[in-house]
């Protein structure tokens, strides 16, 4: 799955969280993987006999994201500096330290995944040459919605 993410998906942030979605991808995102789990919790009990019985729990979700960029960025598209700003949401609360991510394709039979979440972590952005790489992750808060592409 993590192949066809980084090839035919691009990752966008919601930038108006109070208004209606508007979404604006990141800036030269090189690799970009969704991890989802499900977790189960052990349920027994006397009344369901010698066998142990599981309910299904947290549903979690990671997605990882590498990005090259000019050091010195021009455009609309989200940057390192605006990764380092979503991260800080999260520190001092604004719109509740989370955001909307959309991951976005046009491939049709594929699905657009829209989560609510925040940046987990995010690596230090190293200089090599003139092109800045860094890495962030993105966890989950809520349930994923998908969207069909026709």
């Amino acid at each position: 799955m993590a192949e066809i993410i980084g090839q035919q998906y691009r990752l966008g942030v919601d930038t108006t969280p109070a208004a209606a979605a508007t979404y604006v991808n990141f800036q030269n995102e090189v690799t970009c993987s969704l991890d989802i789990t499900a977790e189960k919790l052990e349920a027994a009990s006397k009344d369901t006999g010698k066998w142990k019985k599981f309910i299904k729990t947290l549903l979690d979700a990671t997605i990882s994201v590498t990005a090259n960029e000019d050091a010195a960025p021009t455009g609309t598209n989200y940057n390192y500096a605006d990764v380092f700003a979503l991260s800080s949401e999260n520190h001092i609360d604004t719109y509740g330290g989370v955001r909307k991510f959309k991951l976005a394709t046009t491939v049709s039979g594929g699905n657009s995944i829209i989560l609510t979440g925040f940046i987990d972590s995010l690596g230090t952005a190293m200089e090599n040459n003139g092109l800045v790489t860094y890495t962030f992750k993105i966890q989950q808060t809520a349930a994923p919605v998908l969207t069909p592409v026709a």
